[in-house]
């Protein structure tokens, strides 16, 4: 577990995706022309293009992290409550809400419509509420970020430099977070978009490779056992044994159903996507169909949460599990040990040229979930209160 454990066929599979994705942000420079095509593309995006983005932002790396983390603790039992959000995404979608009234404002991002709504102080207050939760975000999003490629590729967790000890996950933080800020800069939410799209699109395909791969890697039968092993009253299988957890119960799925409600078309960070599509149908049906794709890419993550689980509780892979143990042996904190469990076992299961495809599934959701990110937090300090106050 000490170097990077990549062959140049995983290389190959992620550098040269990551290549076409950066030549595609670089070509999409010529149609920045104003502050409607950094802020909205120029309002001309479809629904198609729209909701594979979108999609690919809502299921970035941390996600996928957290996911992994939440199945190494309740298995599948929590799955079968965990679809209902999906399904009250999908049902607000079908009335509209918010998406017609926000889009015949013609407004370029959420705060400005809080300012037709109500107030020039509402929207100031509001820019800086954004700016500073953006802040504290990415105080912690990054760092998950980096550190699940440290643990994936069995990079050591500290390195020399001058003298001095440096943990590796800061250094891969900072050319991920400087790759993510050049994506933004290209071509504002144009570039953003149009790369989300693409990468989501390279993902999928990546994640029905990895899935199948698992399947032939994987018998039934070691997954049927390791989703088993749970003790009396705390199955991994039984949906009505998550009472008996102390982190992922029924108080859990009802508080990810209140914020499902509470947030739904508020998310700021997402500002650019809700004003770029062509008008507001175009915006509806995108929110129809991402929370369909969001099913899809669920699965997908289900499929590969149970590979990772089946290293780490199957007694065929005693080795690789006992490895994963003495990776994160040394770490001292329990959090990161049990959010890199499932990661460090992935790395350890997937052969060559699949564990590139895994690889890039997670380097391409970061660096979309971050560009994202950074246009929506960044411009709003500049949009909604420098120039208003500049009238």
């Amino acid at each position: 577990m000490r170097g990077m454990n990549l062959s140049p066929l995983d290389i190959a599979v992620i550098s040269i995706p990551l290549a076409v994705v950066l030549g595609v942000g670089l070509v999409l420079r010529r149609y920045l022309h104003g502050v409607a095509d950094f802020l909205a593309a120029g309002r001309c995006a479809g629904r198609f293009l729209i909701c594979t983005a979108a999609g690919e932002t809502a299921v970035g790396l941390v996600t996928l992290v957290v996911a992994l983390e939440v199945f190494s603790k309740a298995g599948l039992s929590l799955k079968f409550w965990d679809n209902s959000t999906g399904l009250l995404s999908l049902l607000l979608g079908l009335f509209g809400l918010v998406i017609y009234r926000f889009r015949e404002t013609r407004a370029l991002t959420f705060h400005q419509f809080f300012e037709m709504r109500y107030s020039k102080g509402i929207r100031v207050f509001s820019s800086f509420l954004n700016v500073f939760s953006g802040l504290l975000n990415f105080g912690v999003q990054p760092a998950v970020g980096a550190r699940f490629f440290v643990y994936f590729l069995g990079m050591p967790p500290e390195f020399a430099l001058l003298g001095w000890t440096m943990p590796t996950f800061i250094p891969v933080m900072l050319a991920l977070m400087a790759l993510s800020l050049l994506m933004t800069l290209m071509g504002g939410q144009i570039s953003v978009m149009v790369t989300d799209c693409l990468e989501g699109l390279i993902s999928m395909v990546f994640y029905l490779i990895v899935a199948v791969a698992l399947l032939l890697t994987l018998s039934y039968s070691q997954m049927h056992d390791a989703m088993l092993s749970g003790a009396e009253g705390q199955s991994y299988i039984n949906p009505f044994d998550i009472g008996g957890r102390a982190d992922f119960d029924g108080w859990f799925i009802l508080f990810g159903l209140a914020l499902t409600l509470y947030t739904y078309r508020s998310y700021a960070w997402q500002q650019g996507f809700a004003a770029a599509a062509r008008n507001a149908h175009e915006s509806k049906m995108a929110g129809i169909l991402s929370s369909w794709r969001g099913f899809g890419s669920s699965a997908m993550l289900t499929m590969i949460s149970i590979g990772a689980f089946t290293v780490l509780h199957h007694p065929d892979f005693a080795a690789q599990a006992q490895q994963v143990k003495e990776g994160l042996a040394g770490i001292g904190n329990p959090q990161i040990e049990t959010q890199m469990s499932m990661p460090m076992a992935l790395g350890l299961l997937l052969a060559p040229g699949i564990k590139g495809c895994f690889c890039a599934i997670g380097l391409f959701g970061l660096l979309a979930s971050q560009a994202t990110m950074l246009h929506g937090y960044g411009s709003t300090i500049m949009q909604d209160v420098i120039l208003p106050g500049r009238k």
